[in-house]
């Protein structure tokens, strides 16, 4: 029961962050627009590690041959909000999709797609940000997965999260940044921003 009232209070939250922008009229710079890839999220390292140990585990129940897991990596859209100089919240959108084959030793083959949507509110805190356009930033998000399973009838939701330690971000008007952290956005992120 409580993980639910997290994962809706982190939902509203995140709707929240995004609807304070539009309900702002502070300067033309305070918003900023932004598209990120990034690799190896922790669904897909649970599948990849899924894949390495389920073999093992239903060898005694099940003559599984071998996994295969393709899809693509987590690509995500998001808007934050610049508080102040140091501070900046903000919503993400994620989404990332795994295919599952599972081939057993007489040869028969099932396939199992999932879909993964994932909603972050963010929060920002920078440690540099200088009028060079250089930031250095930590950031931690918190929100809701949705999984479509192929195999099943209902969406799963969970509980979303991702860290980022450090980020580094340069450019004025537009600029890329390179994120490190852990969670649904991916080992290893980046991406271009426009601000507003």
């Amino acid at each position: 029961m409580t993980l639910k009232i997290i994962i809706h209070l982190s939902f509203w939250i995140s709707c929240l962050s995004n609807c304070s922008v539009a309900w702002s009229q502070s300067s033309p710079r305070g918003g900023e627009g932004y598209i990120s890839y990034g690799i190896y999220s922790v669904p897909r390292l649970l599948k990849g590690l899924g894949s390495v140990l389920v073999p093992v585990l239903a060898s005694p129940y099940a003559d599984i041959n071998e996994i295969q897991l393709a899809g693509s990596q987590s690509i995500g859209l998001g808007y934050n909000y610049q508080l102040n100089s140091k501070y900046k919240i903000g919503g993400h959108f994620l989404y990332e999709n795994f295919s599952e084959t599972i081939t057993f030793s007489d040869g028969q083959r099932n396939r199992y797609r999932t879909n993964a949507y994932t909603f972050l509110g963010r929060f920002y805190q920078n440690w540099i940000n200088n009028d060079m356009g250089l930031k250095l930033y930590t950031s931690l998000s918190l929100g809701v997965g949705v999984l479509i399973d192929s195999d099943e009838t209902n969406p799963n939701t969970i509980f979303a999260f991702h860290i980022n330690p450090v980020g580094v971000q340069y450019g004025k008007h537009w600029s890329a940044f390179v994120e490190l952290g852990l969670g649904w956005q991916g080992l290893l992120a980046a991406g271009i921003t426009r601000q507003f």
